[in-house]
């Protein structure tokens, strides 16, 4: 077993385990029954004006971004759960030139091809707008 699989193991899973896809986009990804992960990204690092040891990233996912996840051969699109209880929270990072926000998580009840689609929302001077699809 290689090094990343084992770290995976230990830590657990990646923002894109199983890839990404450029907004607007759509692609196919092979993803396993479970909860997959699906997160805004740029290749930016945003301000973060953390006071007394609280972290305020000036970033967010564009209001107008939608996501879809639908299995490849048709169907019904997936439920996407916002983070946090009851979907009302929020997860962002920004480091090392990427600044993340997560859209929430989707569960995949029978492993198999999903096409996962980002509509037009990132602003005009987005920086390499992209979905990260993870576990």
């Amino acid at each position: 077993m290689g090094l990343g699989r084992f770290l995976k193991g230990v830590v657990g899973g990646g923002a894109e385990d199983y890839g990404s896809l450029p907004v607007p986009g759509s692609a196919e990804f092979e993803l396993p029954a479970g909860k997959v992960r699906l997160t805004y990204q740029e290749s930016k690092r945003s301000r973060n004006d953390g006071t007394d040891g609280i972290n305020d990233i000036q970033f967010s996912a564009p209001m107008e971004l939608q996501v879809t996840v639908v299995p490849a051969g048709g169907g019904t699109p997936l439920s996407i759960s916002g983070p946090g209880l009851m979907g009302l929270g929020s997860h962002k990072s920004t480091t090392f030139g990427q600044s993340r926000d997560e859209i929430g998580t989707v569960e995949v009840t029978q492993a198999g091809t999903y096409t996962v689609t980002a509509n037009s929302g990132a602003p005009a001077d987005a920086v390499e707008p992209q979905i990260l699809v993870g576990s």
